[in-house]
């Protein structure tokens, strides 16, 4: 038994509530969050937090913001206080406004440079043409510079509420210990959004087929991303069946899309298939890496692969290596205070922390038969998103060569 515990809020505030006027701003008061209140000052947070052995770190994601301490359990109540001051009494100082302004553009900029980064937000954005998963978390340029002061306050108003926020704890604690801490400290937060959170526009189904962009970076690899429209949290049992159908699809050097790709034709040097649980419906993602000159080939290996699953065309060990893949993951994930922390945080910002303490026992409920109804359904060969990043200046026009970049 580890004398530790990870405390955290989630709030219901990220991408999805924002709009193109403010892009980023659920990210830039996340970085306002620890800069000071009438009880501490920015330094003082510091140093209550490495005085009782804690480490702090927040992330900011399209449907939740989220604060986390790790630290000793015999600082519990401590470090509830810390939380509670900040989600509280946040002042919001125009001169740390102006000072983590700039701490934001600079990882914008960083962001830019990233081949993954900017793949996600030029995939997002072309499938997402309503909805607010079309923005990036960190927002444009533009949008970052101009977010006011009062705009600030007038997004924590709205999205800070208690009604939004869930207190998450994990580690070597009791409910009888920490809850009387919680109502101490958490019982002052009583505000009330001034005003009601706005409908999110839902996106339309996409009618005109594959919708296909091509852009220039500064890269040296080609990258090709196919973009299907995934189910929601609340569509289930589908969310399970699409968790275990990309597993087998793009994870790990065994998947499909890898063996095919990578081992077999040597097309790309790296393939994988991603999908992230959203509130709403996101994407299915998948992605290789090639030369310039293999796109196309690239493209058809995808969508045969794709037929391939569509058509029931795997082994039983293609299958359960998949989902043990997946369950042992999310055991591993959870070892940790922190990383349970994270997935309960997770699904009580999306849907219900039931969500998560249920989840393994439903993906191991998931048939191969249910992957091919799911792949049927979701992976429609007829109407997707088509990305390709290129290297400056360059065209993708087919050659001969057998390898990998």
């Amino acid at each position: 038994r580890n004398p530790l515990v990870t405390l955290s809020i989630v709030v219901k505030a990220g991408s999805r509530y924002e709009t193109p006027e403010i892009n980023g701003i659920s990210h830039f008061f996340e970085h306002l969050y620890f800069r000071g209140t009438k009880k501490r000052t920015n330094e003082q947070f510091k140093k209550d937090i490495e005085g009782i052995g804690g480490q702090t770190n927040a992330q900011t994601e399209k449907d939740r913001t989220w604060f986390y301490i790790n630290l000793p359990s015999c600082y519990a109540q401590q470090g509830l206080d810390i939380l509670a001051d900040a989600l509280i009494d946040a002042k919001l100082a125009p001169s740390d406004v102006a000072e983590e302004r700039k701490v934001v553009l600079d990882e914008y900029r960083i962001d830019l440079n990233s081949p993954g980064h900017m793949l996600d937000t030029e995939i997002f954005k072309l499938a997402f043409r309503r909805h607010p998963y079309g923005m990036s978390v960190i927002g444009t340029e533009k949008s970052i510079r101009g977010i006011t002061l009062p705009e600030l306050h007038a997004y924590r108003r709205r999205y800070y509420t208690p009604a939004r926020t869930t207190v998450v704890i994990v580690g070597d604690v009791t409910p009888r210990e920490v809850m009387p801490w919680i109502h101490e400290y958490f019982d002052p937060f009583t505000a009330k959004s001034t005003h009601p959170v706005p409908k999110i526009p839902q996106e339309p189904p996409q009618l005109e087929g594959i919708r296909e962009k091509v852009i220039h970076r500064d890269v040296s690899s080609a990258f090709v991303c196919m973009a299907f429209r995934s189910p929601s949290v609340q569509q289930q049992p589908d969310i399970y069946r699409t968790d275990v159908m990309s597993f087998m699809v793009g994870q790990g050097d065994g998947s499909i899309l890898n063996q095919e790709l990578v081992k077999k034709q040597k097309l790309a040097s790296q393939a994988s298939c991603m999908f992230q649980t959203q509130r709403d419906p996101g994407l299915i993602e998948l992605v290789a890496v090639c030369k310039p000159s293999h796109v196309e080939k690239v493209k058809a290996a995808m969508l045969a692969v794709i037929r391939q699953v569509r058509n029931g065309q795997f082994t039983q060990s293609e299958f359960d290596r998949a989902r043990l893949m997946l369950t042992d993951g999310t055991i591993y994930g959870e070892e940790t205070n922190n990383g349970m922390a994270d997935g309960l945080a997770l699904y009580a910002a999306i849907a219900t922390p039931q969500f998560d303490l249920t989840y393994l026992r439903h993906v191991a409920q998931v048939t191969p038969a249910d992957v091919v109804i799911n792949a049927r359904k979701y992976l429609d060969l007829n109407h997707y998103c088509l990305l390709v990043i290129l290297p400056q200046k360059q065209t993708p026009r087919p050659d001969t060569e057998d390898s990998g970049q």
